[in-house]
């Protein structure tokens, strides 16, 4: 709850006290290096989750935290290796699993192997067209890669379940990439983002935003 409200000093006395009371209790280990991994105190993070993956070294959850650790500081062949372990040791739950995919993608795209990350990235978008964080670096990559149609269609889902100052961010983005699509691409990805969106006031809050982009750029008929 600490850490949900951004009060790290009270965070990090309860952390403190935790690993003193309970000094052989993997869970504490593994919410320490959470803790001090959201702080970006990157070395003390993998001390804890150094002694949690001690503790219960055939726990794969310890070592994807770990390997998303290890990506934050930029040893990416030792990210890698770690997720590897992860794989490996196996009865990954359906979460840890598209977690998996999703630290893998970041290591790809930090060392630019953005096929790579799109390969990942699109394992999960397929699990799940609607994770925000999966299709956020989905955009990233696709960007990268010059997959304009594809980009449309992952930002469109994402539009549907913004609100305020992000909506009016996106439908700048999304402003952006329709200039460079044909009219057909442009329905193509309405399309497929419409079919993956599955509650109907998200479907209708597309168009809505949809069209209001387009009377932006004086394209009444298709605003209409």
């Amino acid at each position: 709850l600490y850490m949900r409200s951004q009060d790290y000093v009270e965070s990090n006395k309860v952390i403190e006290q935790a690993v003193k009371l309970f000094p052989r209790e993997y869970g504490v280990f593994l919410t320490a290096g959470y803790v001090m991994h959201n702080q970006s105190k990157l070395d003390e993070a993998l001390i804890y989750y150094n002694k949690a993956a001690a503790l219960q070294p055939q726990n794969a959850e310890i070592y994807l935290a770990k390997a998303d650790l290890l990506n934050a500081m930029n040893k990416y062949q030792e990210a890698l290796a770690t997720l590897d372990k992860a794989k490996a040791l196996g009865h990954l739950s359906k979460p840890a699993e598209a977690l998996l995919h999703f630290v893998r993608a970041k290591v790809y795209n930090n060392t630019s192997r953005y096929g790579d990350a799109a390969a990942e990235l699109n394992i999960n978008y397929k699990a799940d067209p609607e994770s925000l964080n999966n299709n956020k670096l989905y955009l990233v990559v696709l960007d990268k890669l010059g997959k304009k149609q594809k980009e449309l269609e992952v930002a469109l889902i994402i539009l549907s379940a913004d609100n305020g100052q992000q909506m009016q961010e996106r439908k700048a983005l999304i402003g952006g990439l329709i200039k460079t699509l044909s009219q057909s691409q442009i329905e193509a990805s309405l399309k497929a983002a419409e079919s993956l969106i599955k509650a109907k006031q998200f479907k209708a809050r597309m168009h809505f935003a949809m069209g209001d982009i387009m009377d932006r750029q004086a394209r009444y008929k298709d605003a209409i």
